[in-house]
């Protein structure tokens, strides 16, 4: 069975909390919603208003939606039973903004390493294809004699850094890919296999 999208964890948040400011200020959610749908965003409003009316309760008419998570659509359940939906969009408000920014800072503390390590690749190509031959060749023009691990090791090298330059260009299209893919989607929904 395929697994539905979900919209990312920034969009939860705004969600939630403009649910918190509707049912804070008491209006009636067919009124918020209304007001809701005529400013541009990822949610769509208006159809979430329509099945309300068909479902009578916000719960299910997100699981009718099929891009809201599991945890959303139970816990609003419950609250919706015990009249607590206000402070219960709060706390989930602030849990998927947490969850986005842990998400950003490991981002950000995976990003470092290829970073570096791209860097370090591309030193060791330039080393072994550029700078250690000009050296090998000064060194046996004074008439000594290359030792053949020498020759063994930089080749190593030259292959390495052929491999590792080529992997580093698959990743790097992979990203480029991923980041096209996800301007051109108006709607911010990421299958769940990249929402990382």
């Amino acid at each position: 069975m395929k697994k539905h999208p979900f919209y990312s964890d920034e969009v939860l948040a705004q969600f939630c909390q403009q649910l918190h400011s509707i049912y804070h200020a008491g209006i009636s959610l067919d009124a918020g919603f209304g007001m809701l749908s005529s400013n541009t965003s990822e949610v769509p409003w208006s159809s979430l208003q329509q099945s309300i009316k068909t479902c009578g309760h916000l719960s299910l008419a997100l699981k009718q939606d099929g891009h809201f998570p599991s945890l959303l659509i139970e816990t609003l359940s419950v609250a919706e039973k015990v009249g607590q939906e206000a402070k219960l969009m709060q706390h989930l408000s602030t849990y998927y903004t947490q969850q986005a920014e842990t998400k950003r800072f490991l981002k950000d503390i995976l990003m470092m390493p290829f970073v570096l390590l791209s860097m370090l690749i591309l030193v060791m190509a330039v080393l072994s294809y550029a700078v250690f031959p000009v050296f090998m060749d000064v060194f046996v023009s004074f008439g000594a004699q290359s030792p053949w691990w020498i020759a063994s090791l930089l080749n190593f090298v030259r292959i390495f850094s052929v491999l590792s330059l080529f992997l580093l260009g698959l990743g790097f299209m992979w990203l480029s890919i991923k980041t096209i893919l996800n301007k051109m989607n108006p709607q911010n929904i990421h299958p769940y296999w990249i929402r990382f």
